[in-house]
């Protein structure tokens, strides 16, 4: 089992301004659509370069977005951070153009949005969306006591330890009773493995000794 922690908003900026890629959520009538998306963080707000498709259409309808980034190194070790925004979209030839310059020094090749690199200008202004995302609340958490290799121990060593831990002694009794009647019974309490065949041989033997002894039958 972990620990979480929260993360205070000054390790949650930290953390977005080493990112550029996330998970973009929005919703149609209820209806959550979540995307893969690259990004870029200036002036304390998100910005997206995209092209015209589901998500543009949902956003035009309800600009209210979930933005969720991480880091996950493995299930020990992880960083997340969520944030939900309001999506602007951008229509200001030099705001866009900004926006781009910024998400291209992040993701120089701007895929996924474009797989084919349109340079027309029909393309450029029908095509691409570009958006601003402003923060209305952020929240963070990450793992806290996690194992680490140089902590973890190696595989002889374990074994090692498996071999030298004393083993844990359970009690264990033997009941002969009322053997004046001849009515008797053989009670062993539970133990390990690897000892109970020999102590119950050797219990079975102390009883068949003491009812030869009184002389009774086995």
């Amino acid at each position: 089992m972990i620990e979480i922690r929260e993360l205070s908003d000054r390790e949650i900026h930290k953390f977005i301004l080493d990112k550029d890629y996330g998970h973009l959520g929005c919703c149609d009538k209820g209806i959550p659509y979540v995307v893969p998306i690259h990004f870029a963080f200036e002036e304390d707000c998100f910005f997206i370069y995209t092209t015209q498709g589901k998500k543009s259409e949902i956003i035009s309808k309800d600009p209210r977005v979930c933005l969720q980034i991480e880091n996950v190194k493995s299930n020990n070790d992880w960083v997340s951070v969520v944030v939900l925004a309001e999506a602007q979209e951008l229509v200001d030839e030099s705001e866009r153009s900004a926006a781009i310059a910024a998400v291209a020094r992040r993701n120089p090749t701007l895929t996924p949005a474009v797989s084919i690199h349109w340079m027309d200008n029909w393309v450029r202004e029908n095509i691409e969306v570009v958006y601003r995302l402003t923060p209305l609340e952020m929240s963070g958490r990450a793992s806290i006591g996690r194992f680490s290799s140089e902590c973890a121990p190696d595989a002889a060593s374990a074994t090692s330890a498996r071999i030298t831990r004393p083993r844990r002694r359970r009690e264990k009794s033997i009941s002969a009773v009322n053997m004046r009647t001849g009515q008797w019974r053989f009670m062993v309490t539970p133990r390990s493995r690897d000892t109970a065949t020999s102590e119950r041989v050797r219990y079975l033997r102390v009883a068949v000794r003491a009812r030869r002894a009184r002389g009774l039958s086995l």
